[in-house]
């Protein structure tokens, strides 16, 4: 009802966007208009970039932990399980969000495919060689035009992530300064490459310019999320979920400590290794039976904060297991060198950053955006488990923690997506109802009251005089019904009627962007919300509501107040 149709409007109709801090809809509209401005097949293109990042990533992984010979890769099980795990956590945005590509989806696909690319180019012992040299420089013009990419979708998180890669490049490349800083620029090269392909094929510097200042100014108003704040905010909510991560397990965390503490001074040998398996399989099972206990496997829209502390508590569950191990020495000998222990550190920290780089610049909680990116979390997971099973010689232990954790997230993903979609009233099971929605129309299937709700608006507009094409301004939350009935919004596909993000005020200074002689021939939808939050259309040449017939309401079955939808015609 929101986002995904603030994608499909913004997608079909790319021109009429002059406010945006992203230029995603340029690229969804090439994807959204290839497909025919069909929404199914239109889904269909996220769910294969999906598919495409995870597989990239499974590559750079694999042949990263490769390269140290601790994957454990004999066994075709176990790079099923390997493969299936990290497929999930490239797919994992489905157990809550929206199916159809956004800016959210773009960033996570450039983020996740770039960060397989950098493994597969740091798994690589001979790439600096004079046979590999071609191939390590087309990677990193690859890594480059993923951040490009980046960079017209969510600049924040290109900026971060340029400096995060520059700082693994520096740190765990087995390369003089001078190569490391050459791959930066040839990084630098790949952006700048797509930095010209932008401007050259899909819109102007100029054009670009404009819009983005303009979307800093309708930011400026917004009075939360979007200032110097935002920093200090997404610091505490990080530390409230780390809070909440450390109290799931920490029982289990002492237990390990003790334990293991306590069988490095009494015994040795094959025995210390048994009992150290049996140790840490009794702490998993009780993570296990812990997280399914408080209800973890659930996915959904309101599972966003448990959803980030399933993970990451199993991580720090998981790091301490390894680290002790470590500390110990206690694994019969087979002991990590100490130089691989440090690069090993490095790429766990550099993929257990991702997803919070892919999520700064949010307005929402920054745990809920770190949903979209959890491939490199995946990874950091499947890391660990690979280390415990090589300190202890069990693939095993890698193999069962591998389709326990695909159980879990495959129970996320379905009972988010198929129970508790977002912003959408029932479940899967209860969208029945096939319905025409959008122009040209797809036949997509609602639930009886959300389609009865955009055939009874579509009625309304269409023996009000509206012909698709025509101008909407929906005020407030509209840009489903907008699209549905196969209206344009001008200036801005969604005008947001949080009242904690001033939406009068960004209201206004958005349709200021907007074609007066648009606004003056525009339809006006108005949700029961906008009655205390309107804004002064008078600014525009806008006689509202006395210049304006009032065509019919409609009962709005997403407003929690009963409130309604009224349709203006401006006379």
């Amino acid at each position: 009802m929101t986002d995904e149709s603030m994608s499909l409007v913004s997608s079909q109709f790319p021109s009429d966007v002059r406010v945006g801090l992203t230029s995603y809809h340029l690229y969804t509209a090439l994807f959204f208009h290839a497909v025919g401005q069909n929404i199914i097949a239109f889904r269909l293109v996220r769910l294969v970039m999906a598919v495409i990042a995870g597989a990239v990533f499974y590559v750079g992984l694999n042949r990263f932990l490769a390269t140290y010979q601790i994957n454990n890769r004999q066994a075709i099980f176990a790079k099923a399980s390997v493969i299936s795990w990290l497929g999930l956590g490239s797919l994992f945005a489905y157990a809550w969000f929206e199916p159809s590509p956004n800016y959210n989806s773009l960033n996570s696909f450039a983020l996740t495919v770039s960060s397989g690319l950098l493994l597969l180019l740091m798994g690589d012992p001979e790439k600096i060689s004079d046979g590999n040299l071609l191939k390590s420089r087309l990677i990193l013009i690859a890594i480059g035009l993923c951040i490009g990419l980046i960079f017209f979708v969510k600049f924040t998180t290109a900026i971060i992530l340029l400096l995060l890669y520059g700082v693994f490049i520096c740190s765990s490349a087995q390369q003089s300064i001078k190569n490391k800083l050459h791959d930066l620029l040839i990084v630098i090269g790949g952006i700048s490459l797509w930095l010209l392909l932008h401007f050259f094929f899909i819109q102007s510097p100029v054009l670009w310019w404009r819009y983005f200042f303009n979307g800093l100014q309708v930011a400026t108003t917004m009075s939360a999320g979007y200032d110097a704040s935002s920093l200090n905010r997404y610091i505490l909510e990080v530390g409230s979920l780390a809070r909440s991560a450390i109290y799931d397990f920490w029982v289990l965390h002492l237990v390990l400590l003790l334990g293991l503490g306590g069988i490095r001074s009494k015994k040795s040998g094959t025995e210390n290794v048994k009992l150290i398996i049996t140790l840490l399989v009794a702490v998993f099972v009780a993570a296990f039976w812990l997280s399914l206990h408080r209800n973890l496997y659930v996915g959904g829209q309101s599972q966003w904060f448990n959803l980030g502390r399933f993970y990451l508590s199993w991580l720090l569950l998981l790091s301490n297991a390894v680290i002790s191990s470590c500390r110990y020495n206690i694994a019969n000998g087979y002991i990590i060198p100490k130089q691989n222990v440090v690069k090993l550190f490095i790429v766990g920290i550099w993929l257990f950053c991702l997803p919070f780089a892919g999520a700064v610049g949010t307005g929402n909680h920054i745990y809920i955006n770190m949903l979209m990116n959890m491939a490199p979390w995946f990874g950091v997971l499947l890391l660990l488990v690979t280390l415990l099973s090589w300190l202890y010689r069990s693939p095993w232990l890698a193999q069962v923690m591998c389709l326990l954790f695909s159980l879990f997230a495959c129970s996320q993903i379905v009972t988010g997506s198929f129970n508790d979609p977002y912003r959408l009233l029932t479940g899967l099971s209860g969208q029945t109802q096939a319905t025409q929605v959008g122009y040209p129309a797809t036949t997509l299937k609602l639930d009886p009251m959300t389609s009865e709700y955009f055939n009874q608006v579509k009625a309304l507009a269409h023996k009000s005089g509206f012909k698709p094409g025509d101008d909407v301004i929906g005020l407030y939350d509209l840009p489903g019904v907008v699209f549905a009935i196969g209206a344009r919004s001008p200036a801005l596909s969604w005008f947001i009627g949080n009242p904690r993000k001033s939406p009068a005020a960004t209201a206004e200074k958005a349709l200021s962007f907007a074609d007066r002689e648009r606004l003056k021939h525009a339809f006006i939808l108005q949700s029961s919300k906008s009655d205390r939050i309107m804004p002064d259309l008078a600014k525009f040449g806008l006689n509202f509501p006395s210049g304006y017939m009032l065509c019919g309401e409609v009962n709005n079955p997403y407003d929690s107040a009963e409130g309604t939808v009224r349709l203006w015609k401006p006379l």
